[in-house]
């Protein structure tokens, strides 16, 4: 069965999507005035940081070329994504998040750092079983908090398992 146009471009749609939603929301949000005493604002912060977090999940798939089967346009969206994401370099980023994989939670692993709360410490941290070959914690199933929090990366031990699943299959693996 031939796949449809959606189907087959449905990552880079959805990397489209999110760059669109946060050019719009960044113009939308420059032209108002900040008003700390307004509910809105904090909102409009959330919104904002959501889709930040969609822009660094986005160069993030792109790193294990999932975003398009096409690797320039892969490559190209995670260049974009990852520098529209505090201006990080994608050909930075490459080389240390595989080694993430290849070294979880280990001195080697960049990503890691023991007690430091940024990077992959949280779904890392602690022990885990020697069952656990991912050294990977999952967060509880319900898909809408695992998207609104993170793009379903909180599913970290099943992104770990199948790294060639992009964000929006995730919750497909979660058992």
């Amino acid at each position: 069965m031939q796949q449809s146009f959606f189907e087959k471009n449905r990552g880079v749609i959805i990397a489209s999507i999110i760059i669109v939603l946060w050019f719009t929301s960044l113009a939308f949000l420059l032209q108002l005035l900040v008003n700390w005493a307004s509910p809105t604002t904090y909102l409009f912060v959330l919104i904002q940081t959501h889709l930040y977090t969609g822009l660094f999940i986005t160069a993030h798939d792109a790193m294990h070329g999932v975003v398009s089967g096409n690797r320039k346009i892969n490559k190209t969206i995670g260049v974009i994504t990852a520098g529209l994401f505090a201006y990080n370099s994608y050909f930075r980023l490459l080389p240390r998040h595989h080694a993430h994989h290849h070294h979880v939670a280990t001195d080697l692993d960049p990503d890691y750092h023991g007690g430091n709360f940024f990077a992959s410490y949280l779904p890392h941290r602690g022990e885990h079983e020697p069952t656990n070959k991912h050294k990977s914690g999952t967060q509880a199933k319900n898909h809408v908090w695992a998207f609104l929090s993170c793009y379903f990366f909180g599913y970290h031990y099943e992104h770990h398992d199948k790294p060639y699943l992009p964000w929006w299959q995730l919750y497909k693996v979660k058992t």
